[in-house]
């Protein structure tokens, strides 16, 4: 095989892989709470957990989003009764987030999902040969910045 079509291939895969993470995105889930949340959702919900006391700034940077996005989650989140909003760091202006009991069983389940999900990644990743593996993160890294790039691009930055 030619190393044009590898490329194109690997491309394609990439892509579809991409695609599904977007569907899955769009799809809440449940927890046992009954709570039904979108994964940008438990993802806010995730950030805050890891690290209390963010502000809403740091938080989009976090999760790679602008403030504008992550501003009106946030607010979603509080009024659902999963993050508390408090003043707090050097500029009493400042608002900072941490979560609410339900907040934290919202984080811990996510957790334990997550857990086994980089278990059973981990299993699959430890039978290659790590040269690969340092290829595939270099990969993903570079794919990373020339999304970042292409988006400046489009949004004429």
């Amino acid at each position: 095989m030619e190393r044009r079509e590898i490329h194109y291939e690997i491309l394609e895969v990439f892509l579809r892989v991409l695609n599904k993470y977007r569907t899955l995105e769009k799809l809440p889930t449940v927890f046992e709470t009954g709570d039904k949340l979108h994964k940008q959702e438990v993802n806010a919900i995730e950030a805050i957990g890891l690290d209390p006391g963010k502000n809403v700034s740091s938080l989009a940077q976090t999760l790679g989003v602008t403030k504008g996005t992550i501003s009106p989650l946030v607010s979603r989140l509080s009024q659902k009764g999963f993050v508390k909003k408090f003043k707090g760091g050097d500029n009493d202006k400042e608002v900072l987030l941490d979560l609410t009991m339900q907040g934290k069983r919202i984080f811990h389940e996510h957790e334990m999902l997550r857990l086994k999900l980089h278990a059973d990644l981990f299993e699959q990743y430890e039978k290659e040969n790590p040269q690969y593996l340092s290829f595939l993160k270099r990969f993903l890294t570079q794919a990373e910045r020339l999304i970042e790039e292409h988006y400046e691009e489009t949004q004429g930055n």
